[in-house]
C-alpha cells in the first residue's frame, strides 16, 4: 500500500510546502501576553495584563495563588520588555 500510495500525484499540489500556523507567526511580546491573559483566565482575572492584578480565587491554596502569580508577573515583565525593545521605548523597570 505504501508502495502505492508514493506514485500517486498529490491533488493539492503541496508537497514541499510549509504551512505556518497563526502561533508560529506569533511575535514574543504577543506570545508572552497571552500566557499572562491564560494565567489571569486560571485565577479569575479581568483580561488584560493592563487592567492590574485581582485578589486570590476562593479554594485555591495559596501556594498555588503565589506560583501563579508569580508565572503571571513573570510572563507580564517579559511582554513589556520586548514591547519596549520592539519600538525602541526606554525601560523604566
Amino acid at each position: 500500500m505504501a508502495r502505492l500510495l508514493q506514485f500517486l500525484p498529490d491533488p493539492l499540489n503541496l508537497v514541499g510546502f510549509a504551512f505556518t500556523g497563526p502561533r508560529q507567526r506569533e511575535t514574543g511580546y504577543n506570545r508572552m501576553a497571552r500566557r499572562a491573559n491564560k494565567l489571569r483566565d486560571k485565577l479569575g482575572w479581568e483580561p488584560g495584563f493592563l487592567n492590574g492584578n485581582g485578589g486570590k480565587p476562593k479554594g485555591m491554596h495559596w501556594s498555588t495563588f503565589e506560583r501563579l502569580t508569580a508565572q503571571h508577573d513573570a510572563f507580564v515583565q517579559a511582554s513589556l520588555a520586548k514591547i519596549a525593545a520592539r519600538y525602541r521605548l526606554p525601560q523604566p523597570w
